[in-house]
């Protein structure tokens, strides 16, 4: 059975605290807090990539992390289309194109793909993505991102997304992979500066694109990982004033559109999306847990190496006295998740939406399956793909850290 992820699997601690509201007021509450313990649900949306030898054709690996992406289906309420994603120089530039799914039943199994397969945006991000939705069995352990758990520009502008935010990454920890099955690891940081428009980042692919930061020391292997973002009350560390200003924009979510803020800042938002994502995950005010985007490599940092005084009998080392050495830092690249919107919009993925939803719809009518009601009179949820301000520029500061390199992971 198919698993969507949820703010409820991401398992915060909780303590009481005073919070104000709109329909209430001042009451004393059960809020999250700190670092979460992550239900195993996030484990099951990620997976290892695997390729093929070219001489031999023997599989090897792994070689890089991806994860799985749902978007609802207008066939039948409980449909979803489900993408595997990750980083081009993976699944295309490394030939890492095969996937390794954990199984029901303690082992894993193979999902083929050709490097060809992958779809990608000519000159884009270092980015891909594959439809897997009819290559899923029951056997399968898996649960899927939801579409609308994508941190976008006006979610950011809204919520202030900014510099400290705690996040994380789930992906592969090369030295323990897993024989049976895949062995998910967690790495933990903060975001150091988000994406700039005007400055962009080489990423490891070879081509420069807006970029975020994070401050998470990474390794080869995590390429393709999902990074998230959270916040909890009381990780909020901006003055009253900012929070006051927060507080007045969602106060007024009723309305279905609003425009804030202002110069670069002004976007025209639908806050009927945000009152259906804290209705349908129950969450407090100041708090969320979203999909920042992919991780895709890191910067490496420049060291002078001082070799330790020999022992008698032991052999000379390579490294010598004041050698210079790069090893990786903890200044991660991040593709923006909002690029995953522009990759499914492709028209081959589209394409195979509808003859999907076509199919789903054939089969609804054929087996009289029942629509949930609806109390605003529409029985179709939601579409989470194609919403045009999500291409609107959004401007923060990257800096320096445009003129380096990233290595890949």
């Amino acid at each position: 059975m198919l698993q969507e992820i949820g703010f409820r699997d991401a398992d915060f601690p909780h303590r009481f605290a005073w919070r104000n509201s709109r329909l209430e007021g001042k009451s004393l509450r059960w809020v999250p807090y700190g670092m979460p313990r992550l239900n195993t649900r996030f484990k099951h949306m990620a997976f290892f990539l695997y390729g093929k030898n070219p001489k031999t054709g023997k599989v090897v690996g792994p070689m890089g992390t991806g994860f799985f992406l749902g978007m609802e289906g207008h066939g039948s309420w409980y449909h979803r289309h489900i993408y595997a994603v990750t980083c081009f120089h993976v699944a295309v530039q490394k030939g890492a194109s095969i996937i390794r799914i954990n199984t029901k039943d303690g082992a894993s199994r193979p999902i083929e793909f050709e490097p060809h397969e992958w779809q990608f945006i000519s000159n884009g991000d270092d980015l891909c993505a594959v439809d897997v939705t009819d290559r899923l069995g029951d056997q399968d352990e898996y649960s899927i991102v939801p579409a609308n758990w994508i941190l976008d520009k006006e979610f950011i502008a809204h919520e202030q997304v900014d510099i400290g935010e705690d996040g994380f990454m789930l992906g592969l920890f090369a030295d323990h992979a897993g024989k049976k099955q895949n062995l998910i690891a967690g790495r933990f940081g903060n975001l150091s500066l988000l994406a700039h428009e005007s400055e962009p980042i080489e990423q490891p692919h070879g081509l420069t694109h807006p970029s975020h930061i994070f401050d998470m020391r990474s390794r080869p292997g995590f390429s393709g990982s999902p990074v998230f973002v959270y916040r909890t009350p009381d990780g909020d560390l901006r003055d009253a004033a900012e929070r006051g200003r927060l507080k007045a924009f969602r106060q007024q979510r009723h309305a279905d559109f609003e425009v804030v803020g202002g110069g670069d800042f002004a976007h025209v938002i639908d806050t009927s999306a945000f009152n259906r994502m804290a209705q349908e995950s129950e969450i407090t005010e100041n708090t969320f847990l979203m999909l920042l985007g992919i991780h895709a490599g890191q910067y490496p940092e420049r060291i002078e190496a001082r070799k330790i005084k020999k022992t008698s009998g032991e052999s000379d080392d390579i490294i010598r006295d004041r050698d210079g050495l790069k090893i990786p830092s903890s200044m991660a690249v991040v593709v923006p998740a909002w690029k995953i919107e522009n990759l499914l919009k492709l028209e081959i993925f589209q394409a195979q939406r509808d003859q999907r939803d076509k199919r789903m719809i054939e089969e609804r009518d054929k087996k009289n399956l029942p629509e949930p009601e609806s109390t605003n009179g529409d029985s179709d949820p939601p579409a989470n793909d194609a919403n045009p301000t999500h291409q609107e520029d959004f401007n923060s500061l990257v800096g320096a850290a445009a003129r380096k390199r990233p290595q890949g992971g």
